[in-house]
């Protein structure tokens, strides 16, 4: 009999939630503060494995303007909250002339092209992503307009994923070959894209195999050749500790359906994996508002004040995403419920 205290929680849900605890962790300084080293990268990289995941689930159904249409949506989504806050920051900050500011660092970082000059950025969160994410969708938009991937995809969706999940391990081993990227930190879309790419082959083997053991350890195996293949002999950026907890978050996935965890951990899952984008935006923020006071007070253990901005960096969030959330809701639900006056 199960024990009533305790619930479960799908799997992607939980991969989401989990990858943008390690990425506050990691920003969190955490590592450092314990062990003294970077040890909490890839969080970022599990939550692209999972967007391809869901992407290809919505994405390949239909035809190739649908895909297309599900690529700016995704790429509106990501992009326009992330501008916004950008814009809103960056402008304030070349009116004050601050942190070395000139138009041309401006313009590169909300042009969304900054992440190819280099790695320092204005907007207080990593803006990084958002552009390469952006480039990745631009590219792959061009490429399934050229050839009608789509149509592929749902005609053979192993084999055609298979292929693009080779070619995608290509193109990042043959970068890391010839071009040394590491003063950029490897923050360039045709390095991610095997990683977005590996998620439409978990989709597409779990939809031809179905759950078997067979369909797992293929994708065990598949997942774990491709992070030890790209991140360990090729001097990625903390390649090491990708090759880590990038599997450690997806293996879940490939194994389980859903997992039975306590129900007030579900209720704490499911909030940070609906807020993880308001969590992305803001935790920078909030890890100012933790720790300028603190330094101020004298306050200065490394251990402290790493885990009172990642309890920050995850709870202010979090309840600013959930009050967001119900102002909009109480507002919609006021405007539809407003009786509408008889004319004269």
């Amino acid at each position: 009999m199960a024990d009533r205290g305790s619930s479960s929680v799908d799997t992607l849900v939980l991969a989401r939630a989990s990858a943008m605890v390690l990425m506050v962790a990691n920003h969190s300084r955490l590592s450092q503060a314990l062990i003294d080293l970077p040890a909490l990268y890839g969080g970022l990289n599990a939550m692209l494995v999972v967007s391809g995941i869901s992407m290809a689930t919505h994405a390949f159904q239909q035809d190739t303007r649908s895909t297309l249409n599900a690529f700016l949506r995704f790429g509106l989504r990501l992009a326009i909250p992330a501008l916004a806050v950008a814009l809103v920051w960056d402008t304030i900050i070349l009116i004050l002339g601050a942190r070395d500011i000139t138009p041309f660092r401006y313009f590169a970082e909300l042009t969304l092209f900054s992440n190819w000059l280099s790695t320092h950025k204005l907007a207080l969160f990593p803006i990084w992503y958002v552009q390469a994410v952006v480039q990745l969708l631009a590219g792959l938009a061009l490429l399934f307009l050229m050839t009608d991937l789509t149509a592929r995809i749902r005609a053979a969706p192993m084999r055609t994923c298979g292929f693009l999940l080779l070619g995608s391990v290509a193109v990042a081993l043959l970068s890391y070959s010839f071009w040394d990227t590491s003063r950029l930190e490897d923050r360039l879309p045709h390095l991610l894209l095997w990683n977005l790419v590996l998620g439409w082959f978990i989709w597409a083997v779990q939809r031809n195999l179905g759950w078997t053991v067979r369909s797992r350890l293929l994708l065990t195996a598949t997942l774990l050749a491709c992070a030890a293949l790209l991140y360990l002999p090729t001097g990625a950026s903390y390649g090491l500790s990708r090759a880590v907890w990038m599997p450690l978050i997806v293996l879940p996935v490939i194994w389980w359906k859903r997992v039975p965890l306590p129900r007030p951990l579900v209720h704490a899952v499911h909030l940070l994996a609906q807020a993880v984008f308001a969590i992305f935006l803001m935790h920078f923020y909030v890890f100012g508002l933790v720790e300028e006071p603190l330094l101020q007070l004298g306050i200065d253990q490394p251990v402290l004040i790493a885990g009172l901005k990642l309890a920050a960096g995850l709870i202010v969030p979090v309840l600013l995403w959930a009050a967001g959330t119900a102002f909009i809701r109480v507002w919609r639900h006021r405007r539809i419920s407003r009786p509408v006056r008889p004319g004269p």
